[in-house]
């Protein structure tokens, strides 16, 4: 079975810091989802939500799904001829729906007797046809109660979109999403890097932001703030009090978090 990693990337404008994990945690399972329903196998699936984007990475993925034996019933076997061997009318309009001629129809053994029937094939989807339509998919199910639109564009999204990476392999050829032509390219930290940054394969993605002053997983943000806080309290002789849902916020508002001490007269 060949495999391939699986990146997509949604590079937007700042994301509303409050909903920030919770589109995340969407986007991935609209990408899951939209495998598991195309009976695409897949490994690792890791999920990215900074103020900038939103992103999957999952190791992988199945390249095309397994084929499918498919059974279509007809009228039952004691309809099929009539009385002088021909075959009836049900016969040749089930034959004719299928495709085929009445001869190539097979005669296939059921609970209820045996019926009139065709076996076939039906070769697997590909994860490169059918990618365009899962990212399509999980962008329409995001829980997102405003959409806008931005320039002279009619497409809509929760903020400007301004780059599409979507990446099977070394494959970034998936057509367009949210009106952008999907690419291999992404950017880092607004201020603290520039330029564009060219993904040579979807396992880069994470050294590769780092390197531009982006951490890109959620949780990890979360934890390094989590930590940063505790330190400077303790330097103070104080204790963090952390409130989760401002920790959430706060971890929606940064993509290089470093936590400092301010003081009041």
């Amino acid at each position: 079975m060949s495999t391939e990693a699986l990146l997509v990337e949604l590079g937007t404008e700042e994301l509303p810091p409050k909903a920030l994990k919770s589109l995340g945690l969407a986007f991935r399972d609209g990408i899951t989802g939209g495998l598991r329903q195309r009976e695409l196998d897949f490994g690792e699936v890791q999920w990215f939500a900074t103020p900038r984007r939103l992103a999957v990475l999952i190791a992988e993925v199945q390249l095309q799904a397994p084929d499918k034996d498919i059974v279509v019933l007809g009228p039952p076997l004691d309809r099929a001829r009539d009385a002088s061997g021909d075959w009836t009318p049900a016969a040749a309009g089930f034959a004719k729906k299928q495709g085929v001629e009445p001869d190539q129809l097979q005669t296939i053994d059921t609970p209820k007797g045996p019926r009139l029937g065709l076996r076939s094939t039906v070769g697997g989807v590909t994860a490169k046809d059918c990618l365009n339509d899962i990212i399509r998919g999980s962008v329409a199910a995001l829980p997102i109660p405003k959409r806008m639109r931005w320039s002279d564009s009619r497409v809509e999204f929760v903020r400007p979109v301004h780059w599409v990476v979507a990446m099977l392999g070394q494959n970034c050829d998936h057509g367009e999403i949210l009106g952008l032509t999907t690419g291999n390219t992404t950017r880092g930290h607004r201020f603290h890097s520039s330029g564009t940054i060219t993904l040579d394969r979807p396992e880069d993605y994470i050294d590769a932001l780092a390197d531009a002053r982006v951490v890109a997983s959620f949780e990890q943000r979360q934890q390094m703030i989590r930590d940063q806080v505790e330190v400077e309290a303790s330097a103070l002789q104080a204790t963090a009090v952390i409130d989760q849902d401002l920790l959430d916020e706060v971890t929606g508002l940064v993509e290089w978090p470093v936590a400092l001490t301010g003081s009041f007269e």
